[in-house]
């Protein structure tokens, strides 16, 4: 999960491409980085932006209230 200016945005930990956490990679606004293989997802959308990887990430919807997260798997 990532909260980008103030939306939160839930995704899969691991990278479609070589199951890597994302969550050792690198998030810039709304694009994360995977560090093994340096391919780019939209956490918006999942889109691939940039390769190796050609499976989009998989993203859920998230919201917050009170203080609790939820995402819907």
């Amino acid at each position: 999960m990532a909260r980008v200016d103030g939306r939160l945005y839930a995704f899969d930990d691991l990278c479609p491409n070589d199951e890597v956490p994302l969550s050792s990679g690198l998030l810039t606004g709304t694009t994360i980085m995977c560090q093994c293989d340096g391919s780019r997802f939209d956490i918006t959308t999942g889109a691939v932006l940039n390769g190796p990887a050609t499976t989009p990430l998989t993203t859920y919807q998230a919201s917050g209230t009170d203080g609790a997260i939820v995402a819907a798997l």
